[in-house]
């Protein structure tokens, strides 16, 4: 294989399993954002946000993995290069979403207790 097919494989393949993770959270992320958002506009806008940084990041991963040093060892040892580098970035982002999240989700739980005890205090 030559140098450009190798890192094209192998940017492919990296790509491919951040395609199915960005699939298989796809649901949940929007089940969440819609309820923290409360609008489905909103979480809708959002969850595109979130997808296209989830691809993005492997991608630049990937793409700075440029063909020069991982592509003087042999082929295959190259495209897990490149599967490596994708899936660090994929892990980076949905570790950067997660904490994001898990600060909006702390603050939208303790919200509606407060949200009630200033509604009470209105009425009162």
């Amino acid at each position: 294989m030559t140098t450009a097919t190798t890192f094209l494989l192998g940017s492919a393949i990296a790509m491919g399993i951040v395609l199915v993770v960005i699939w298989y959270l796809r649901k949940p992320l929007e089940a969440i954002l819609t309820e923290l958002c409360g609008k489905t506009e909103r979480a809708r806008f959002w969850s595109a946000f979130s997808h296209v940084t989830l691809f993005l990041i492997p991608f630049i991963a990937v793409l700075n993995r440029g063909p020069e040093l991982p592509f003087r060892q042999s082929g295959v040892f190259a495209i897990c290069e490149q599967i490596k580098a994708g899936i660090t970035g994929l892990v980076g982002s949905v570790l950067a979403l997660g904490v994001v999240l898990s600060v909006y989700i702390a603050r939208y739980i303790v919200s509606p207790a407060a949200d009630a005890q200033v509604e009470t205090a209105r009425r009162g």
